[in-house]
């Protein structure tokens, strides 16, 4: 099951330098041991539902028209090892350490960060996908109000994609 929270985990990188932080929300689900963080952002941001490219197409359409950056698939990127400067899929890799990657874009309107991140309690590791933006104006604002509700839905079914369910151990 999807865990959300509004805030960034404690053990994560992604708001170093940010600033400061108009939207936070932070998805969780239990992995496989082991999984590295490489392999779980290609998991998360390749694989998933074909509804959500269908929606980022249409999407790309709407803000095209106003001169913002579209998430065309012609340079997406995928790699066994994301270093710093590197597109992840579609988004830059800004920082990483051996449990966690962070990407993001700037635009004129909004600066986002978004983060996958590994944190392991005893025999179980768990994945949480973080996003952090900060609205540069108005039109920030404006843009962030009908794609909060779709963020939502897309970042909790890419995280529902890479979840292994926690079975209990026997005694």
């Amino acid at each position: 099951m999807v865990n959300r929270t509004l805030k960034v985990p404690s053990e994560s990188i992604i708001a170093d330098g940010f600033g400061r932080i108009d939207y936070v929300d932070s998805y969780s689900v239990p992995v496989g041991r082991g999984e590295s963080v490489d392999r779980l952002v290609t998991k998360i941001l390749c694989n998933g539902p074909a509804w959500v490219d269908k929606l980022m197409a249409l999407r790309d359409a709407v803000v095209g028209c106003f001169g913002l950056k579209t998430a065309s698939k012609e340079g997406e990127q995928v790699a066994e090892f994301y270093e710093v400067g590197a597109r992840a899929s579609l988004f830059t890799v800004i920082s990483r350490n051996e449990r966690e990657i962070v990407m993001g874009e700037e635009d004129r309107h909004l600066v986002f960060r978004a983060s996958v991140l590994v944190t392991g309690i005893s025999d179980v590791s768990f994945v949480h996908v973080t996003t952090i933006v900060r609205f540069n104006n108005i039109w920030g604002r404006l843009y962030f109000l009908p794609v909060k509700p779709f963020h939502r839905l897309i970042v909790a079914s890419s995280v529902r994609g890479v979840e292994r369910p926690v079975l209990p151990t026997l005694e």
